[in-house]
């Protein structure tokens, strides 16, 4: 799942009440964690939540960012795919 589609499926779960701008939507990761490592990779998962205040009952909207990553000889990063999940998906 690409940003946009991730913005489309916020937008959805909102059902019309006033939105966050969508370059906000990823800015503060509550949390950032290696889900898997060995001496080739890396998979790191960014944690998001968005809340809803707009009604009597508080909601949150939760997504994440997975990151893969590869590692050259001196155990540096480079990033090789990123895509966005969320938890129904």
């Amino acid at each position: 799942m690409s940003r946009p589609d991730i913005y489309e499926r916020y937008l959805s779960w909102l059902g019309g009440r006033e939105p966050v701008p969508p370059q906000s939507l990823c800015d503060f990761p509550f949390s950032n964690t290696d889900t898997y490592e060995d001496e080739s990779k890396v998979v790191n998962r960014l944690f998001y939540f968005v809340p809803d205040l707009s009604d009597t009952c508080p909601r949150c909207f939760f997504f994440f960012e997975e990151n893969v990553f590869s590692k050259d000889a001196l155990g540096d990063l480079v990033l090789q795919s990123s895509s966005f999940h969320t938890f129904d998906s």
